[in-house]
């Protein structure tokens, strides 16, 4: 399948299909990473690109990004699929040979709706109440508090924690942005949780584990998440066949209008998602007068657009921006009973 020259598959630019590799491409991190991209994509990508990469253009492309929303996808994911792929025809391109003649031409990314997603302190405490396990309950209060990356908690060592320094340090390489950051930890509780995590433990083991295993890390955490924010009433579990709720039982859960028992492969879950304590995290920090800089220190946001994104304001600003505004009369001449004609009071009320 592997054809020299201008005859390269699209499947072959990142290593993807069984037939070729890019050996070359293997040997920068930033290969590695479009070939895992495309790995987890190509299965539902190779029918529409099983083609040469000269044969590649901007129409094929659109009619790929048609077909994917008649399917229902997320915009988001449509963008993530073309992304990949524009990397992977990139790094061909650049290569030493060049692996392809050309680049097709990329349309506009699709607009996406970005989740607004909040927790406010009340529900997150009921919440918290409802999380089951020490390891789950510590999980939650990070991400609330400083706003954690799911990945980033669950990769947690014990030895990135210092109890005389109070202190969690992420290692570089360990976070999404290959930054290292470290935060101080000043509430009580969550320093009692912490370490109540890291006792009895080696300092190689994951900070976070549930507690009827021995050292196997935590690979998938969105079960309890579920689950807790049910009970919480943030989110519910709907019947796959009739999109309809369904109440938990002791061995699954039950459909009211199927009438059916259902196991976990006929249910989902639609609801708050853990990437709201992140948002949260930010700006609660922000409104409680963190400024901007420090907030994306701690949380490990690059640029600023985070704000921007997730309108994101401190009341402060908001009080200062009304007194501005209003300073401009001396004193108020509106009321519901008072209406105002050519600078002039007038009663609104009958004669």
């Amino acid at each position: 399948m592997l054809v020299a020259g201008r005859r390269e598959y699209v499947g072959c630019l990142a290593g993807i299909s069984s037939a070729g590799s890019a050996a070359s491409l293997r040997l920068t991190s930033r290969g590695v990473k479009v070939r895992k991209q495309l790995d987890s994509k190509w299965e539902r990508m190779k029918r529409h690109f099983d083609c040469r990469a000269s044969a590649v253009s901007t129409d094929m492309i659109r009619k790929y990004v048609i077909e994917c929303q008649k399917k229902g996808m997320a915009n988001a994911s449509i963008n993530r699929d073309l992304s990949a792929l524009k990397k992977a025809f990139s790094l061909a391109y650049k290569s030493t040979p060049r692996k392809i003649a050309a680049m097709p031409v990329f349309p506009k990314k699709l607009d996406e709706n970005a989740r607004h997603g909040f927790i406010e302190q009340a529900e997150f405490d009921k919440l918290y109440s409802h999380a089951e396990g020490l390891w789950f309950k510590t999980m939650l209060l990070l991400g609330y508090t400083f706003g954690f990356r799911r990945g980033e908690l669950l990769a947690m060592k014990v030895e990135q924690f210092s109890s005389v320094e109070r202190t969690i340090r992420l290692w570089r390489g360990a976070t999404k942005n290959k930054r290292a950051r470290h935060v101080l930890i000043e509430d009580e509780g969550l320093y009692q949780l912490v370490r109540a995590c890291c006792e009895g433990k080696k300092t190689n083991e994951p900070l976070l584990k549930r507690e009827n295993t021995l050292s196997a890390p935590i690979v998938d955490s969105r079960e309890s998440w579920y689950r807790a924010c049910v009970r919480a009433g943030l989110g519910k579990f709907v019947c796959l066949e009739c999109k309809k709720d369904v109440t938990e039982t002791e061995d699954g859960w039950h459909c009211e209008k199927c009438g059916n028992d259902l196991i976990k492969h006929q249910v989902t879950y639609d609801g708050a998602i853990f990437h709201d304590l992140r948002r949260s995290a930010v700006r609660n920090m922000v409104c409680r007068g963190v400024s901007e800089k420090v907030a994306m220190e701690i949380s490990g946001h690059l640029t600023r657009s985070v704000f921007d994104r997730y309108d994101i304001t401190a009341d402060s600003d908001l009080r200062e921006a009304a007194k501005k505004i209003a300073a401009g009369r001396e004193t108020s001449v509106y009321s519901p009973n008072v209406g105002v004609q050519n600078g002039v009071q007038r009663q609104s009320g009958n004669a």
